[in-house]
């Protein structure tokens, strides 16, 4: 994606809602240049950033498979259990639905160590834990 002189000059003193219309535009630009009349259309977008994903993906593989290797991928699992800890929250709190998992990494790191982690937000799984405290810590 290529941004015009007028974006290069702005970006660096732009606030983040000024930035983010500067992105948008950009990239609606890009998709009308590479898709024409389709610029809209979701296949047609889906097919124009396959390689963009593609490559992304690609890196980001190989950024976690070097966290691994470092023995620093539990910091990813801490980051993943808050997010689907906050989710669980909210689907408690709203939905009353008792939300319990395991995040697990099974491709050890160079100590042969795990990354891995068990979680619960609700009185029902502290009350298991509670209960079950030779099975579940």
């Amino acid at each position: 994606m290529e941004f015009t002189e007028k974006s290069r000059s702005t970006k660096i003193l732009a606030l983040p809602q000024e930035w983010t219309k500067i992105v948008s535009t950009e990239c609606n630009k890009y998709h009308q240049a590479n898709l024409g009349n389709k610029w809209e259309d979701p296949e047609a977008l889906t097919k124009l950033f396959e390689p963009i994903m593609a490559w992304y993906l690609e890196k980001h593989e190989t950024y976690v498979d070097e966290l691994k290797l470092e023995g620093n991928f539990n910091k990813v699992v801490g980051k993943v259990q808050q997010e689907y800890m906050h989710l669980a929250k909210t689907a408690f709190k709203y939905d009353g639905v008792h939300c319990f998992s395991f995040i697990v990494n099974l491709k050890p790191n160079h100590t042969g160590r795990t990354g891995r982690a068990m979680w619960g937000t609700t009185p029902a799984f502290k009350q298991m834990k509670i209960d079950e405290k030779g099975v579940i810590s």
